[in-house]
């Protein structure tokens, strides 16, 4: 059977060439410009002067070429708690838009047309989510920061969904995020092994780095089985690297995660058939209780049987109590985006048998609220029954449209996305990151994929008549 190749996407057929004359007079009045304000003895003005001219220059180039916005998509997954308030993240989620719009406005670009089941999901999510601030108990604090942080994962999504060319693509771009990951998990088992400091890397959450760890488990077998030679073991590498950080984490969420993904991947890795597949699984047993052992072993605080099963860990047998108190209140129609966080304190505190501890967690006290710490509780209290069926009905939209590529081209990377999917709906029982970016970005992909690859073959079929 001959691969299906996609070809190259619309947004780069119609990419008109850079005229750097343009780009010389823009960086000429720049520079008179400065001058002028330099005369002025005005500091501020020069470098205000400067920074709004290097981001005009930088969007224009951006709209001629919107596929680098990838590369900065996948980086930025790794270094979203730098920044403060201007994450890397949170400039994307305006950015990316942005990008669209201008390209429509001003070139003869439009997005593609997706098929119903890639679209139509994500945008019932969108409008049921902004349809919430009609009813939300704190429009401003609650609901307009939840739809932000919400807004952040559909631009990553449509950023994938529109500017996603090939499997090669998709395979540099993980290959980069491999490598910078490889770099922040060498960093944050300094800090835990040498240091004695819980390390998550600069994610700003210890869960999410774990999450990021976990996914990385089958992208990296998938990039070492497609390499040769010395890049191939370099790849291999990676692995003792990636398990060393979550250790270093001390995510429970993370270590669930991670033995999810084990068991995915030595039960399921493509290519492997008959007795080959039995000595896979029986070696995979054996290698994950050996890490099961080195975990426990290496960070009895975190991960060993007694730290599992002795104490109330973040809080979550006193959180989970009330926030099934508070979705009982509007079962339909939820309390609207952000509705748990603005109420989270007086909830715990009005929950029978809950226990005030969890409301003296140093990390909620800085940040003024308590997490749900299980996605799927948070969805039901802030979106109800109706958001939530919008939002599973999403998530199995991506799951076929995954399914659906399987034994294409993308039927690597395809392997590798439905494990990180499968590990994130179990992991996120104990997490609250509704805006994951390498979900989003996974049903970016999946929708923009499903589309291009539908199209080619019904052409090919039209060509054999």
């Amino acid at each position: 059977m001959t691969a299906i190749r996609l070809p190259r996407s619309a947004p780069l057929r119609d990419r008109a060439p850079i005229d750097f004359r343009r780009v010389a007079v823009g960086a000429a009045l720049v520079v008179i410009a400065v001058g002028l304000a330099w005369v002025g003895n005005s500091i501020i003005a020069v470098a205000i002067i400067a920074a709004v001219a290097a981001l005009v220059i930088t969007f224009g180039l951006i709209i001629k070429q919107p596929e680098v916005l990838l590369p900065i998509a996948v980086i930025s997954m790794w270094i979203e708690g730098l920044g403060g308030q201007a994450s890397i993240g949170r400039v994307m989620s305006v950015v990316i838009p942005l990008v669209i719009v201008a390209r429509v406005a001003t070139t003869s670009w439009r997005p593609a047309a997706l098929q119903p089941r890639a679209w139509v999901p994500l945008l019932a999510l969108t409008v049921w989510c902004w349809l919430g601030v009609f009813w939300a108990k704190v429009p401003v604090g609650g609901w307009l920061i939840g739809f932000f942080t919400l807004f952040l994962g559909i631009a990553y999504a449509l950023a994938f969904m529109l500017f996603t060319e090939s499997p090669e693509q998709v395979m540099k771009l993980m290959t980069i995020w491999v490598w910078l990951g490889a770099v922040v998990a060498l960093a944050s088992s300094f800090v835990f092994f040498v240091g004695g400091v819980r390390g998550y890397g600069f994610t700003g959450g210890a869960n999410n780095y774990a999450a990021f760890v976990v996914a990385g488990f089958p992208v990296i077998v998938v990039l070492a089985r497609a390499a040769t030679g010395r890049a191939r073991w370099l790849l291999w590498c990676n692995i003792p690297i990636y398990l060393s950080a979550l250790i270093a984490s001390g995510s429970r969420m993370g270590f669930i995660m991670g033995g999810v993904m084990g068991v995915y991947i030595f039960s399921t890795m493509p290519g492997i058939r008959g007795r080959r597949r039995v000595i896979t699984i029986a070696g995979g047993t054996v290698f994950m209780g050996v890490v099961v052992f080195l975990f426990a072993a290496l960070n009895s605080d975190r991960f060993s049987l007694a730290a599992f099963f002795s104490d109330r860990g973040a809080g979550r047998l006193d959180i989970w109590p009330a926030a099934i108190a508070a979705f009982k209140l509007h079962p339909l129609q939820g309390w609207g985006l952000g509705g748990f966080r603005s109420s989270s304190y007086e909830l715990v505190q009005q929950t029978s048998g809950a226990s005030l501890q969890a409301l003296r967690q140093t990390d909620d006290i800085r940040v003024g609220y308590i997490e749900a710490h299980n996605l799927y509780l948070s969805i039901l209290m802030d979106l109800g029954l109706i958001g939530t069926t919008i939002y599973f009905g999403l998530i199995a939209s991506t799951m076929k449209n995954l399914w659906d590529l399987r034994k294409t081209a993308w039927g690597q990377l395809v392997w590798a996305f439905q494990g990180v999917q499968i590990a994130l709906l179990i992991g996120q029982f104990f997490g609250t990151q509704l805006n994951q970016k390498f979900q989003w970005m996974i049903i970016g992909l999946a929708a923009g994929i499903y589309r291009k690859q539908r199209m080619i073959h019904r052409s090919s079929l039209a060509g054999s008549v």
